[in-house]
């Protein structure tokens, strides 16, 4: 008898460690190359946080869970380890562990869609977004632990779909429901170089309006093409005296986002997206130094070649102004009708990316070039940055110099490319 409550208590006690391990240990972001589209085989990289105070000996789990959502509904799909992840880790206390997993999806799972509600055992996460056609990258999950309440998200074991945008606490008090729905919009970075003004930045955020797993969106997809954007390109003094900003440009915006529904239907373009919006853009002084422009544009965004390999997507937009723009009358001039972005490398390595603008005389104009590299590869997976260099030429860097023409070379870290 004393032989077999020693053997229960080994047990209890292994059965404890493997739930504290599943515990410390959970999955917090999953990472593709581009949008997951129906009947194929992807490569994920998913990322393991030790969120406990104490190192741990981790293994990645053979198999994750995890719910694919996409215009026709959500379903379950699992995870399966690549072999070369077999290994075991140790892992410090907050430190990632990077693995990948292999995700097959069935002609029938949809088109285009991504990751939600992404689980590991004992443990759920908030929604993961995947892939988007313009390179936006998911977002950290929040972890809930088992012991909440089957009410909210359903017992440990449970692998039934949770809530697309359940409520989760962060660490700074605020309560996000909606998480799932933000996403990247425009490249996101932060560059600095030599010339005046030295540094230059870029953020750029859309928000989906509409809960694809809602009763509406379900009857009427496109719905969930409509969003509320915001974009933000900034021009740092950070030599000068109390480091001023030179200049901004500020652009909300009202966008309406259509992802291909049938990727790979065409001969040679393996898929057809398209954006369209109503922006606004100014630079928020007054007098002299102010400028302003309304603009309605359609884009058209069309790739070549698979994104999780070399690949090249060519990407025009058409701009037409709305109502007058006495800041800048002669914008036009130098901003003309649209602009051309292509992007040519690997969903996963080295990309190189051109915007080029033509005036309206045919003589003015612009020409932009970013080179960027994940340091992620340079850094055996611990750096989830871009190493980035950009190289502009012509007029219009900034808004208020949108009719003078410059040259400017800048090196930082991008965040979404």
């Amino acid at each position: 008898m004393k032989h077999r409550m020693l053997v229960l208590m080994a047990v209890l006690c292994l059965l404890q460690g493997l739930c504290e391990l599943a515990r410390a240990v959970e999955p917090v972001l999953a990472s593709s190359a581009g949008p997951l589209d129906s009947g194929r085989t992807y490569p994920l990289e998913v990322l393991f946080l030790n969120s406990s105070s104490e190192p741990v000996n981790f293994i990645a789990p053979a198999t994750l869970y995890a719910d694919f959502a996409s215009v026709t509904g959500t379903e379950p799909v699992t995870l399966e380890r690549s072999e070369a992840d077999q290994i075991s880790h140790s892992l410090a206390p907050g430190s990632f562990h990077r693995a990948t997993y292999l995700l097959s999806l069935l002609p029938s799972q949809g088109s285009s869609g991504f990751i939600v509600n992404l689980r590991l055992n004992v443990v759920t996460t908030a929604p993961i977004a995947l892939g988007s056609n313009n390179g936006a990258q998911p977002q950290p999950a929040t972890r809930t632990d088992s012991s909440t309440s089957a009410t909210a998200t359903g017992p440990a074991s449970d692998q039934s779909p949770l809530s697309l945008s359940p409520p989760t606490a962060n660490p700074g008090g605020l309560v996000e429901t909606v998480a799932g729905n933000l996403s990247a919009h425009e490249p996101m970075y932060f560059l600095a170089g030599n010339e005046d003004p030295l540094a230059k930045f870029q953020v750029s955020l859309k928000y989906r309006l509409f809960n694809p797993n809602d009763s509406l969106a379900k009857k009427v997809p496109l719905f969930t093409g409509f969003h509320l954007a915001y974009s933000q390109t900034s021009f740092w003094d950070i030599a000068g005296e109390s480091a001023p900003f030179f200049d901004s440009s500020y652009r909300p915006e009202v966008l309406f986002v259509y992802e291909d529904p049938k990727p790979g239907r065409w001969p040679i373009v393996s898929r057809i997206d398209f954006l369209a919006g109503v922006q606004h853009e100014s630079n928020g002084k007054a007098g002299d130094d102010s400028r302003s422009l309304n603009v309605a544009y359609i884009r058209p965004v069309i790739t070549f070649g698979d994104k999780t390999d070399l690949f090249l997507t060519i990407s025009p937009r058409i701009v037409g102004y709305i109502g007058n723009i006495d800041d800048n009358p002669d914008i036009k001039d130098y901003r003309g009708y649209g602009d051309l972005r292509v992007v040519l490398g690997q969903g996963s390595g080295l990309q190189l990316a051109a915007i080029g603008r033509i005036g309206d005389d045919w003589d003015k104009g612009s020409l932009e070039l970013d080179l960027t590299y994940p340091l992620h590869r340079i850094f055996f997976g611990n750096f989830d940055l871009y190493l980035q260099a950009q190289y502009f030429t012509g007029f219009g860097e900034s808004l208020i110099r949108y009719n003078e023409q410059d040259s400017s070379f800048r090196i930082g870290l991008g965040l979404v490319r």
